[in-house]
């Protein structure tokens, strides 16, 4: 963390209980593992584990030596700059030739590199807090669930009545069909975790949500177009946890034009995201400071809306989902993908802008989704089952000759398939057709019956499950 975690309980509680006197703020406060504390007499409410709410810190001195530590629970915001919605629809529908035409923020990133090779974030399980998410035509069974932590209590209506929350999710998960906007990955599984109901909202609330996005929702990817201008402890408790559980982190920097740092982009364990224009120029709402890691387009960009509709939002939160969707195609591509592997990728592939190398305007530069897939190619790949088959590409420089084995089960008991030999020239692409059905296919692809040695990693068939939040 960027701050030191040490502190001197005594001035922390004559601190807070001079501002308890000046406002009724409500507080965080973190005992030490394992303690249980008395929480109708002191008045606590609890969060998670062991952190509760307090609306009075004066009584807890009594408690010092159990306190890990007490803050306000501050607000957070939505990032967002909002342009009048617009009906791309009308009463009858726009092909995606046209749509993709005007999408060039999609056309900078290469996101069509990914589809060419049959790859669109297939299973992948990323969460999206923020305002909560409608139901959109444009999403379909993208929309895979969600809870909302705002409201008191927590319920499972997660409908969005700002627009940002529904905006984020088509700009990472638009369906590619005949009509509306083409989202990156439009295969992922989008769980909206809302956290506001305006533009405000608290880090505790915010907290929960990382939480429970691992823990309830198996999110592998999280999605935050938030900040706040200040650190928090439970903030950072809550990236710390969902980072240590494997999910990868993605926040947008902040629309203050300033050099300001803001959270959680400006955590270690997060990529912080900034905006770019058309020109590739840093945006001019777009934070500089450290914490960019990487930038993507954010300006003039067109998603969705409402349950039917469209329209144009610009900042930093349009371009974190870019970077978002790319971590879901790649996590697709190789379910080795880590944080960490995904920071390299970036550092070694984004197209560099501004000063040469790493500068705080635009990080280590703009992301490009095709150099970070063919960075992540071995000798041969082969993506995802999807509905119209497999792709199978040979990155070497001979002729593949090998053997494809498609097979159906049914809770791991073997029901039948089919055998295909495969013939694939240098640097080009096979396609086998799949067959549709409930259970699940498994794709093998080895160099002969006789070693029997795998040239790939099996990929099978990822089906959607009801998951339920614990809250």
């Amino acid at each position: 963390m960027k701050k030191a975690l040490c502190f001197i309980f005594i001035i922390i509680i004559s601190q807070l209980a001079c501002s308890a006197k000046a406002d009724s703020t409500r507080y965080v406060v973190k005992f030490v593992a394992g303690y249980i504390p008395p929480v109708c007499e002191y008045n606590l409410e609890k969060i998670y584990d062991n952190t509760y709410y307090a609306e009075d810190v004066n009584n807890l001195t009594d408690l010092e030596d159990y306190i890990e530590y007490i803050e306000p629970d501050e607000t957070v915001q939505l990032i967002e700059s909002i342009e009048p919605a617009r009906n791309l629809r009308g009463s009858g529908s726009k092909s995606n030739s046209n749509v993709v035409a005007k999408a060039w923020q999609l056309e900078m990133v290469k996101a069509d590199y990914a589809w060419d090779m049959a790859t669109y974030g297939n299973g992948i399980n990323v969460a999206v807090i923020d305002s909560g998410c409608n139901k959109h035509i444009d999403l379909g069974d993208n929309l895979a669930g969600g809870w909302n932590f705002y409201s008191n209590p927590e319920s499972d209506d997660y409908s969005d009545n700002n627009g940002h929350g529904t905006h984020v999710a088509g700009i990472i998960a638009a369906l590619h069909n005949d009509f509306g906007i083409m989202g990156v990955a439009p295969k992922v599984n989008i769980y909206a975790l809302k956290c506001f109901e305006g533009n405000d909202s608290t880090l505790s609330i915010v907290a929960k949500a990382i939480r429970t996005a691992v823990d309830d929702y198996n999110c592998k990817i999280i999605n935050l177009s938030l900040a706040s201008k200040k650190d928090s402890e439970i903030l950072y408790d809550a990236v710390q946890y969902a980072s240590g559980k494997g999910a990868i982190i993605i926040a947008a920097v902040g629309n203050y034009g300033n050099g300001q740092i803001c959270y959680p982009a400006g955590y270690e364990e997060v990529i912080g995201v900034g905006s770019v224009g058309k020109s590739k120029k840093k945006s001019y709402f777009s934070q500089f400071n450290s914490s960019v890691f990487v930038t993507a387009p954010g300006e003039a960009f067109e998603s969705l809306s409402g349950e039917s509709d469209y329209m144009t939002l610009q900042g930093t939160s349009q371009a974190t989902p870019l970077v978002t969707a790319a971590a879901a195609i790649l996590l697709s591509a190789d379910n080795s993908m880590s944080l960490q592997k995904f920071k390299e990728l970036i550092m070694s592939c984004s197209e560099d802008l501004g000063d040469a190398g790493y500068d705080t305007y635009y990080g280590y530069g703009l992301l490009d989704i095709q150099s970070m897939f063919e960075a992540i190619i071995e000798d041969y790949y082969v993506s995802p089952i999807n509905d119209d088959g497999i792709i199978i590409y040979n990155n070497t420089h001979d002729e593949l000759s090998a053997t494809g084995i498609l097979g159906e089960y049914a809770e791991n008991e073997y029901l039948g398939g089919h055998i295909t030999e495969i013939f694939v020239p240098s640097k080009e692409k096979f396609n086998i057709l799949v067959w549709k059905t409930e259970n699940d296919l498994k794709f093998f692809l080895w160099d002969s019956f006789i070693t029997m040695r795998p040239l790939t990693t099996m990929r099978k068939t990822v089906h959607k499950t009801e998951i339920e939040s614990g809250s």
